[in-house]
């Protein structure tokens, strides 16, 4: 969880240098995040009938975060040339 803050905390400290067209992608990166931190890890209680569902949701959830925090980091990149 720390690490997320950190994460946040570094693309709002950078939001007024980002692009408009990376706005949405901030928001598909943040919702990412959130759905692995919170709805899939804490909020599906684990149960040999839902285990699947709930490892699929843990890995496509971490993956998209991924794929957009790594978007938008590179949008932060790209901005400081």
């Amino acid at each position: 969880m720390l690490c997320i803050k950190k994460i946040i905390g570094l693309i709002w400290k950078h939001a007024m240098t980002l692009r408009r067209d990376l706005l949405p992608v901030t928001i598909g990166g943040l919702a990412g995040m959130y759905a692995y931190e919170h709805i899939f890890r804490d909020h599906v209680p684990f149960d040999k009938d839902i285990a699947t569902q709930r490892d699929f949701g843990l890995v496509v959830g971490f993956t998209l975060g991924a794929i957009f925090l790594f978007a938008i980091l590179y949008g932060i990149y790209t901005n400081r040339r």
